[in-house]
């Protein structure tokens, strides 16, 4: 009894449709998230005192924002040649947040400082009543 072979197909002609190479993300765009989420990182710093949250807000903060606009400028200048927008965008926004928090820690620091030296003076210039 002679083997039988299955059929033989002619080889297929089609090929899958070519993939678009990715496109590389912008590196401003990763520094900025990473510096925003540093930045809330040092959200434990409340507890050291206004000045050290705030310095710390307003530092990363400031970066995190420069570095997402500039990103931002970078990826709509490319023309579509670079990606990370939602990195950028992130980025600018938790840098937004932080520095306005980092302005307001800073404000009531100085507010608490100024209150610490100019109350006890004013003890000495305002009478305090005397009960009988």
């Amino acid at each position: 009894m002679a083997q039988q072979f299955p059929p033989q197909y002619p080889p297929s002609q089609q090929y899958p449709p070519p993939v678009a190479p990715p496109v590389p993300n912008n590196s401003l765009a990763l520094v900025s998230m990473i510096l925003g989420i540093v930045g809330i990182l040092g959200l434990p710093a409340c507890c050291c005192g206004a000045w050290a949250a705030g310095g710390w807000f307003l530092v990363f903060g400031a970066a995190a924002a420069i570095t997402g606009y500039l990103a931002r400028q970078q990826i709509t200048a490319s023309a579509g040649q670079q990606g990370g927008a939602g990195q950028a965008q992130a980025g600018l926004i938790m840098g937004i947040v932080e520095a306005a928090l980092g302005l307001i820690f800073l404000c009531l620091f100085v507010v608490s400082l100024t209150g610490m030296f100019v109350l006890p003076s004013l003890q000495n210039i305002i009478p305090t009543p005397s009960f009988p």
